[in-house]
């Protein structure tokens, strides 16, 4: 019986890894498994053939990536003459103001 997974040379000179069932390569949270070592690639595809034989091998359902929301430091503002200033937290440390 064929392996399910195995490492397939692509035309990038790099090893992927290819998925027998579904006729197409395997991605892994939104990226290609691909490799730069066929020794690295068969080892992976070793890990994903067990892992089938384990009866794990469904394919998680595909979540399309979500980057973290960006906080923002909180900063004062404060007022000097003729226009505003905006600084960093760090400015006020030790001087009382908040």
């Amino acid at each position: 019986m064929k392996d399910r997974f195995e490492a397939i040379a692509n035309p990038s000179c790099r090893f992927d890894i290819w998925d027998n069932e579904s006729g197409e390569p395997v991605v892994h949270r939104g990226r290609l498994l691909s490799f730069a070592t066929t020794e690295t690639a068969e080892r992976i595809a070793g890990f994903l053939n067990e892992t089938a034989a384990a009866g794990d091998a469904e394919p998680a359902p595909e979540v399309p990536d979500q980057a973290p929301a960006r906080t923002r430091r909180a900063t004062k503002r404060h007022y000097s003459g003729s226009g505003s200033v905006m600084t960093e937290p760090s400015d006020f440390a030790g001087t009382g103001k908040s």
